[in-house]
């Protein structure tokens, strides 16, 4: 334990300095001779930067509170009925799949841009923290039930002392893995309100747009290590306390949850018959919506069918690349996976997405949002410790003496299988809305590459065309939805079904 601390301590005071360094490089670099060019101070003296700082801490505490206050309303109101549950249960499955970053034209008709970055922002965050309570009713042990009920104990009290402490443990976990696409969303819409509108302030994420413009690397750089500062904090100060209290709730272990039948993908994702005619709800709405606007609906479909193919792109350049770490290093220490896990997650929370706008070409768009994703997978091929079993399996492979090929396509594939498919559900959240913000960052920086998607929510933002923006909001969500739900959720389950080794 001291071992774990001391590392989370040295990496954290690492790269505080780090930040520190790199963020007055403004100053000290000019003393040492090292940039002519970094002797002027006009923008840094204006204030600019401290105000965009500000107003990005108050747009981040307002979310978090507004995160927090829309939980608990909704716990409020779960708590005295089972019907209610289960409509929310239905409505946070498609919420969850709206790529959100496509309403900021449609909300900035009722909001002012800081409670539309708040709202964007807060989403996806409030799904992730209600699911796990609504989905957790078949997995409390029969034995609590029956003595809640032996106690007297009211529906909404059940509700209160046995729901939610019980989906604690994976409510933290789905809130920590949610985090780099509220990051995504956060500073996706500073940068894009401050495209629309570059006289107003947007927060850091318009401040690294105007630096971009204004082609001030330093400037690029001091917005960068501030957002870094406050990913660090973030995690510090809200993410980490949740962690902290996750062994006191968790029962995955408890001899009580013998009785408890596992649960797979299959009540998730629900008939194919019910979420193939969600998805065709979808596509139909986007041929409604398209029909009042300006857009030609093959044109709008090849755009899409683009997207798919970015989106095929990057996921199955991030499963290669972790299918070969994975095997690398299956038969490392749980010292050593835990620090690969750790790392693999502070990858994931990095806002890489920034770079889009320097890009040029499809391949280094599909290479950077592979980049992006890629923390998915390293936090699931290193969740589990080390097991007995799988090395002894690799043992057995060695002594009979299996070509390395053999063993790579027998032994270690399956085995990392389960994880690298959770891995890239997982990395299928956040990707539509980093397809549409690379395609209008892309758009907006002259590149000829990009997601034409993301162009035409761009024209459409910038025209004030609503109708096509809620056509391509509700074809994207028919691409996710459908991707994720005929897909990728049946695809796990097969995987999980065939090759999973743990209970």
């Amino acid at each position: 334990m001291m071992k774990v601390r001391f590392f989370r301590s040295s990496l954290f005071l690492g790269f505080a300095a780090c930040m520190i360094v790199l963020f007055s490089a403004r100053y000290w670099m000019p003393e040492l001779g090292l940039a002519e060019p970094l002797f002027h101070l006009p923008l840094f003296l204006q204030g600019v930067f401290w105000r965009a700082g500000a107003i990005s801490l108050l747009e981040v505490v307002s979310t978090l509170l507004m995160t927090f206050s829309a939980v608990i309303l909704i716990f409020f109101l779960s708590a005295f009925s089972e019907t209610l549950r289960i409509t929310l249960r239905s409505l946070m499955t498609v919420m969850g799949i709206v790529p959100i970053i496509t309403l900021t034209g449609v909300m900035g008709l009722i909001f002012n841009d800081f409670w539309n970055v708040s709202l964007l922002a807060s989403s996806t965050l409030i799904v992730r923290c209600v699911s796990p309570v609504l989905n957790i009713a078949p997995h409390i042990p029969p034995l609590l039930l029956k003595s809640a009920k032996a106690m007297r104990l009211t529906p909404s009290q059940r509700f209160w002392r046995l729901h939610i402490p019980i989906a604690y443990p994976a409510m933290a976990r789905s809130i920590a893995l949610e985090m780099p696409h509220f990051w995504i969303r956060f500073l996706g819409a500073e940068w894009l309100l401050s495209l629309l509108d570059p006289s107003r302030e947007h927060g850091l994420g318009g401040y690294i747009f105007l630096c971009f413009k204004r082609h001030d690397p330093i400037g690029f750089c001091e917005g960068l290590c501030a957002i870094m500062l406050f990913i660090v904090a973030v995690q510090a100060l809200c993410i980490r306390p949740f962690f902290k209290r996750i062994k006191r709730y968790d029962v995955s272990s408890s001899p009580l949850m013998k009785d408890v039948k596992a649960e797979g993908y299959e009540r998730l994702s629900g008939t194919i018959w019910q979420k193939g005619g969600i998805t065709v709800l979808f596509l139909f709405l986007s041929c409604v919506c398209f029909s009042f606007g300006e857009h030609r609906l093959p044109i709008v479909l090849l755009s899409g069918a683009k997207g798919l193919v970015l989106w095929g792109g990057s996921l199955g350049l991030a499963l290669f690349f972790w299918s070969v770490i994975g095997g690398m290093t299956i038969k490392e220490t749980s010292s050593f996976r835990f620090k690969a896990r750790y790392t693999a997650y502070l990858s994931s929370i990095l806002p890489v997405f920034l770079f889009f706008p320097f890009l040029r070409d499809m391949a280094a768009e599909v290479l950077l949002l592979a980049v992006t994703i890629q923390g998915a997978y390293g936090a699931s091929v290193f969740y589990r410790d080390e097991d007995q079993l799988r090395n002894s399996l690799i043992e057995v492979a060695h002594r009979l003496r299996l070509a390395h090929h053999h063993i790579w396509q027998r032994v270690k594939l399956p085995l990392l299988a389960p994880s690298l498919a959770r891995g890239t559900l997982l990395a299928s959240y956040p990707l539509w809305d980093l397809l549409l913000l690379a395609g209008m960052m892309m758009a907006s920086s002259g590149g000829v590459a990009g997601s034409d998607l993301g162009k035409l929510l761009l024209s459409d933002l910038k025209s004030g065309h609503y109708g096509d923006q809620l056509g391509i909001l509700c074809l994207v969500t028919a691409f996710s939805y459908g991707l994720t739900y005929l897909l990728l959720f049946p695809l796990c389950s097969h995987i999980h079904r065939k090759f999973r080794m743990h209970p």
